[in-house]
């Protein structure tokens, strides 16, 4: 078997091969090597100031993964399709590693003295991500895409999937994670990049 034939039959495991390697590793060399460079601060303090720090939505927030499986499961059997949704989401994490490498931000993340299992699971999720490169929210933009290219596809399943995404979306702003204006330019980049590929790339 050719490379062309190859990179016909597999492409959709080559390319959410390349999504994960972005999402983990790009992500976390390009914080690193940006950690002492200028970076703006997106904030909105009138808004962002007023949406409560609420550690239960840690729960929602580790969702993330366990979702994206979910969704690609529904794929497993359909080739085009699985390529289609690895196609999309590997133009979502490029674009983001292109802002995060070019626009680099930081949030100011609250001081948390409180110690429970939700507490301890939001400093975790901090120990783990460094409050740097926030904009666009991957977490709002690869699960609500996800969510958007499902719906293309299975109408029911995605509907049923929407309150968890949207919990998953909404979780970012109340562990601190990210700022409104984050969140919102992610929705807006994931209807965006939806109807790109789904639109006009129809096939």
């Amino acid at each position: 078997m050719g490379f062309k034939q190859f990179f016909i039959k597999h492409k959709g495991f080559l390319f959410l091969i390349l999504f994960i390697l972005e999402f983990f590793f790009l992500y976390g060399l390009i914080q690193r090597l940006l950690i002492n460079s200028n970076v703006f601060v997106f904030s909105w303090p009138l808004v962002d100031d007023f949406i409560p720090f609420v550690p239960f939505f840690s729960v929602f927030y580790v969702l993330f993964i366990p979702l994206l499986i979910l969704i690609f499961s529904f794929y497993w059997n359909s080739q085009k399709n699985f390529y289609k949704l690895s196609f999309t989401l590997f133009l979502a994490v490029t674009i983001t590693s292109l802002f995060h490498l070019f626009i680099p931000t930081l949030i100011l993340r609250p001081i948390i003295l409180e110690s429970n299992f939700f507490t301890g699971l939001v400093s975790w999720i901090y120990s783990n991500d460094l409050p740097f490169n926030l904009f666009p929210s991957g977490h709002v933009f690869y699960s609500l895409l996800s969510n958007l290219c499902l719906y293309s596809v299975d109408k029911n399943k995605a509907l049923y999937l929407f309150p968890v995404t949207f919990l998953v979306c909404i979780s970012t702003v109340f562990i601190k994670q990210h700022y409104l204006f984050d969140v919102l330019f992610s929705v807006l980049l994931s209807f965006l990049l939806y109807f790109f590929v789904y639109k006009k790339l129809k096939n």
